[in-house]
């Protein structure tokens, strides 16, 4: 029964990593950016950022999505997210 219990902490582990991720991501968005987005509206999948908004809000994304790139490495930590969709 212990080894349940070590899973289920993994995995609960996982998931408050993943609303801390989503959660990162929206403050970097409105620190380089400009906008306010809602947390579940981000997605970050196989190190891909998918954001779902407004066509305009998106496009002012992949004009600065160097920088945001950029930023979430320096805050959330290398690698998290390579690549905005």
């Amino acid at each position: 029964m212990n080894h349940l219990s070590d899973y289920l902490l993994k995995f609960k582990k996982t998931l408050f990593r993943g609303q801390e991720i989503r959660e990162g991501i929206v403050v970097i968005i409105k620190e380089v950016v400009g906008v306010e987005i809602s947390p579940k509206d981000v997605e970050v999948r196989n190190q891909k950022l998918k954001i779902s908004t407004h066509s305009v809000i998106k496009s002012e994304l992949k004009l600065k999505k160097g920088k945001i790139i950029l930023r979430i490495s320096e805050v959330l930590g290398k690698g998290v997210v390579e690549e905005i969709l």
